[in-house]
């Protein structure tokens, strides 16, 4: 990722500019209820569990997960800026702020879901491994676990 995107913790003032590129990616999460989701985000901002990725003034990325249930809950980029290393950017930030030794798990799509190919190469380049089959808010997902205890 080059130096004209800045990974950062969102602050409330950023919740509309975060929420447009949630508009933007929108089909891509299944079962995504926005108002419920915007209420997320503004607890996530207030944990300092929202972390964004911003370009010109823009947010391009976002992230958002959850220390107390250990996982990465949420995680998108515009298409545009895909490929230039704004995910992973995101994901090394929050690797950083759990404890070295939690396991920390993500849901995604299943292996025959074209929707799948890429978050599932992009955990596993970080060491996340397959885990149980699981359907989340009617769509077949698979979570994916990142061990970390010995």
């Amino acid at each position: 990722m080059d130096n004209s995107y800045t990974v950062v913790f969102a602050k409330h003032r950023d919740i509309k500019n975060w929420m447009d590129l949630v508009d933007v990616v929108k089909d891509c999460f299944p079962g995504l209820v926005i108002d419920d989701y915007q209420k997320m985000l503004e607890k996530s901002i207030d944990r300092q569990t929202a972390i964004c990725v911003k370009y010109n003034k823009l947010i391009i990325g976002v992230l958002i997960f959850s220390v107390e249930l250990k996982c990465l809950a949420c995680i998108a980029v515009h298409p545009q800026h895909r490929k230039k290393g704004v995910a992973t950017a995101m994901i090394e930030k929050m690797l950083h702020l759990f404890p070295d030794k939690t396991n920390i798990w993500v849901s995604t799509y299943r292996a025959d879901d074209e929707k799948g190919i890429a978050p599932r190469a992009l955990y596993g380049k970080f060491g996340f491994t397959e885990d149980e089959l699981t359907i989340e808010h009617g769509y077949p997902s698979q979570k994916f676990v990142l061990r970390r205890i010995n």
